[in-house]
């Protein structure tokens, strides 16, 4: 069911943040780039050998790799503000075997799987002198997370509604420019299949995962300071 209505619960969030943002004593682009790191396995399957009917257990995770995004936020207050995300991590499968070889360092191996993301967030801020000087902040709010590349081209990995949460901090280098740092947490349940895939088999699992992300960007307002 929840795959069903995340469409038109992000676009609602994001057609109500719009007349919020209207009302905004400053608006802000960051462009930044970090690291994603997958804390827990994708899925797990077993191959058997059709000579000798040999089972190994095989364990799917995503590797660390890099994230590129942008983020556009709309600060009602001093401490108050909306932030709406998206985000693309470059990333490759890992299927580890008992042995721990991994399957997708073979030469033909199709192992491209990159995950993207979409958030939108409540922020809460502390700021002794507004765009003088440091600030933290701490946000929630919903997220989609989305798997692609050649790895699923096989395969059926859905976008899955979950959650995120947040906390960062900023460095103002002026009115209009900061610095800006922070550490994010998505939560979804992913629930791929895969039908006789070349690689590993067939696998259909659902499992909770949890990505983290630690990334850097450049403040950028456009009013209101």
């Amino acid at each position: 069911m929840a795959k069903r209505i995340w469409p038109l619960v992000v676009l609602l969030t994001v057609v109500s943040g719009a007349p919020l943002a209207a009302q905004a004593t400053s608006i802000e682009f960051v462009p930044y780039g970090g690291a994603f790191f997958a804390t827990g396995d994708l899925a797990g399957a077993t191959l058997i050998d059709t000579v000798t009917s040999e089972q190994t257990a095989v364990t799917l995770r995503q590797k660390t790799g890099l994230q590129l995004g942008g983020r556009l936020v709309a600060w009602w207050s001093r401490t108050v503000g909306w932030e709406f995300g998206f985000a693309y991590a470059q990333s490759t499968m890992e299927a580890k075997a008992e042995d721990g070889s991994d399957l997708c360092g073979e030469a033909d191996a199709k192992c491209n799987a990159n995950v993207w993301y979409a958030s939108s967030k409540v922020l809460f801020r502390y700021a002794p002198q507004p765009y003088k000087g440091w600030q933290v902040f701490g946000g929630a709010g919903l997220a989609v997370a989305g798997h692609v590349g050649e790895f699923w081209e096989e395969g059926d990995a859905l976008t899955d509604l979950g959650g995120v949460f947040n906390v960062g901090a900023s460095l103002d280098l002026s009115k209009a420019i900061a610095i800006r740092i922070d550490v994010e947490d998505y939560l979804y349940q992913f629930e791929p299949t895969l039908k006789d895939d070349p690689l590993i088999g067939s696998v259909e699992t659902s499992k909770l995962q949890n990505d983290f992300v630690i990334s850097a960007g450049i403040v950028l307002r456009f009013f209101g300071v």
